[in-house]
């Protein structure tokens, strides 16, 4: 189970300079893959929940950013709009508020 790699990234372009090189694993049955990928997983709780969260995060669609300039009369009206606007972060929630999210899936 040895990784082969792809070939080199063109010389010309710069985009393909900056690619990740990943490494192709041959198996020969469906469980020796799965075996291997249990491997490749981290074993940390956190660390794999980390890597779904930016899973999800790719996946989603983006939503359109306001471009310009606002102008708020009060701070209430500013905060309103930011709520608004802002995508809802996991990383700014605390623990309870992520299992609340999560049990509503």
């Amino acid at each position: 189970m040895s990784p082969s790699y792809g070939a080199p990234h063109a010389e010309g372009n710069p985009e393909e300079k900056e690619r990740e090189v990943v490494p192709i694993y041959k198996y020969k049955t469906f469980e020796e893959a799965e075996a291997h990928l249990k491997e490749l997983q981290p074993s940390d709780p956190l660390a794999r929940l980390k890597r779904l969260e930016r899973l999800l995060r790719t996946l989603l669609p983006r939503k359109p950013i306001q471009r310009g300039l606002f102008r708020f009369r009060t701070l209430e009206e500013a905060n309103r709009h930011r709520e608004e606007t802002q995508p809802l972060l996991i990383r700014d929630l605390t623990f309870s508020q992520v299992l609340l999210i999560l049990q509503q899936l």
